[in-house]
Order: C-alpha cells, then structure tokens, then sequence
C-alpha cells in the first residue's frame, strides 16, 4: 500500500504533526486532522476558566500593578483604535462616555492582528475591569483559532464605561496587537405628532392622486359612450 505523508498533502499551519508522522491513506490523514480538531477544542475550554486564568495571572509578576497603573485613553463610539505593542501581561484600557438617555447598550468588537499575542476583551462599568471584575468578558468565546472578539452589555446608564485588553500569559508568547471598536446602541426615534401629521399628509396625496386618476377615467369612459350614443341615435334616425 503507498504511503501518504508530507509529500501528499498541502502542510499548511499544521506542519508539527507531519513529524515523523505517515498515513496509510487520505481518510486516515482527514481522521487524524478531526481527532486534532477536537483536542483543541478541549484545550481552549479546560485552559479558558477562569481557576486557570486566576493561577495564569500569579505567573506574570506584578500583573496586579501593572493593570492599577494603567492609565485609561478616553475614545468615542463608532472609530477603530488600535494596540500596537501589548506586553505579555499587561493591559490597555479605553475609556466610553455615555451622555445619552435613550442609549440601550454598548457593543465592542477586538480583532487581534497576530498569533503570537493573547488578547483578551473586557468591559466594566464605572471602573476599570480586572480578571475578576467585569460586566462581560470573552473568556467564555475564548478561542486559539478565533481572530475576532465580541462583547455586549445591555441596560446602559449615562457615565463612564471601561474596555479593557489583557494580553494573557495563557498563550501569550509576545506584545500582542490588536484593533478595538465600540458602538452604542440606542432606541429608535419615538414618532411625534408631527411626524404622524407629515404621515397622513402623504397618505392624503396619494389618495387625492389616485381619486384623480379614476376621475380621468370616468370622464374617458364619458366620451365614449356620449359618442356610442350619438351614433345609435344617427342610424335609428331618432
């Protein structure tokens, strides 16, 4: 039977387990790859509780420090902002103002743009957020393949909010960069008297357009049936 090894597939960004590693065909490689798949999807749920993160954080020394002397950049909503050297470690904070009454809630996206950081989102109102307090997080969506990050949080009030980004020693090897956007979500306009006015007004024209469309018809229908009539009376000579 050929062997199928690194010669025989595309090696992609799985080239440790080519290692040494032949295949007795493409099933047994495709197996191999789900099996791979499933171990990593075990390792990211094991590593992302936050017992691991707890102990994870210890690792680095004077994390704690690091995270109070941060000083938090004020942003605004709806621009992208990006972290270009985040220490393994270390956090970047932003700073959210809401003055808004009708605001709903706040959205945030992270994108990280390497592999060899460890970004991890958090948002908190009020203060800034630490590994242990925290209105949202994205240790629960956590994952080594995913690129892009997401917190929401609802029922906002008018103040200060808090994102933050902390570049794990999980897996982080290296600075981490990455691009963070916030965008606040409020409820839609309530329609006033005046809009409603504007509405019927509207509504009105188009019936009077219509009303005179079927009055132009009428008069069309009228004339010929004038002109029918004027002929029946022309051959009857009535």
């Amino acid at each position: 039977m050929a062997a199928f090894g690194r010669d025989a597939f595309e090696k992609g960004d799985d080239s440790a387990l080519w290692d040494d590693d032949v295949f007795a065909d493409a099933e047994d490689y495709l197996e191999s790859q789900a099996i791979q798949e499933d171990l990593n999807s075990g390792i990211d749920a094991l590593l992302r509780t936050r017992t691991h993160l707890e102990n994870a954080r210890l690792d680095n020394e004077g994390a704690a420090a690091k995270a109070a002397a941060a000083a938090a950049v004020p942003i605004g909503f709806d621009k992208t902002y990006e972290v270009s050297a985040l220490p393994v470690g270390g956090w970047a904070f932003f700073q959210l103002r809401v003055e808004r009454r009708d605001a709903l809630g706040i959205d945030v996206a992270m994108q990280r743009l390497d592999e060899s950081g460890d970004g991890c989102l958090f948002i908190r109102g009020g203060a800034k957020p630490t590994q242990q307090l925290y209105d949202s997080c994205s240790y629960e969506t956590w994952s080594r393949s995913e690129r892009s990050h997401a917190l929401s949080v609802d029922d906002v009030a008018i103040g200060s909010y808090f994102v933050g980004v902390w570049n794990t020693p999980v897996f982080g090897r290296a600075d981490a960069r990455v691009k963070v956007k916030c965008k606040l979500r409020v409820a839609p306009p309530k329609q006033s008297w005046l809009d409603e006015k504007v509405g019927v007004t509207a509504e009105l024209k188009n019936i009077r357009h219509g009303l005179r469309d079927v009055v132009e018809v009428l008069d069309a229908t009228k004339g010929d049936m004038l002109q029918e009539l004027a002929a029946c009376k022309r051959h009857f000579g009535a």
